[in-house]
């Protein structure tokens, strides 16, 4: 859910979105192994901005979701170039991230997780 804050050249939307969290992580050593399980849905803040470069159907923009609290967080952006035809046929280009670090979820007493890099698409804008 989010509100367009602007919507010409350079366009703004801020709002809220949810993330569901599912997995589980097991770990081993010598003599034992514990295996905790998770699923929660999370609510965090939403931006994007996009800015459409003049004269040239090209386009950059930025997308970020996130929330932090205490010493846990969760963040997910990407960064981007792309081009659009007349006919709303596209192409663009990025780097995506997603970080998250728990303390104390569910059963674990800690996770970290970063996964990022770069990443290509073909849209459609109808």
């Amino acid at each position: 859910m989010y509100y367009e804050v602007l919507d010409n050249v350079v366009s703004l939307d801020l709002g809220v979105a949810f993330a569901m969290v599912e997995g589980s992580i097991a770990l081993t050593s010598a003599t034992q192994t514990v295996q905790a399980d998770f699923d929660e849905i999370i609510p965090m803040a939403y931006a994007k901005f996009r800015a459409d470069l003049p004269l040239s159907r090209l386009w950059i923009g930025v997308e970020a979701q996130g929330v932090s609290y205490s010493d846990s967080s969760l963040v997910e952006y990407n960064a981007q170039i792309g081009w659009e035809s007349e006919l709303g046929l596209g192409i663009e280009a990025g780097w995506r991230a997603v970080q998250i670090e728990f303390d104390e979820f569910d059963d674990m007493d800690s996770a970290t997780l970063d996964i990022d890099g770069p990443y290509a698409a073909i849209n459609f804008h109808f």
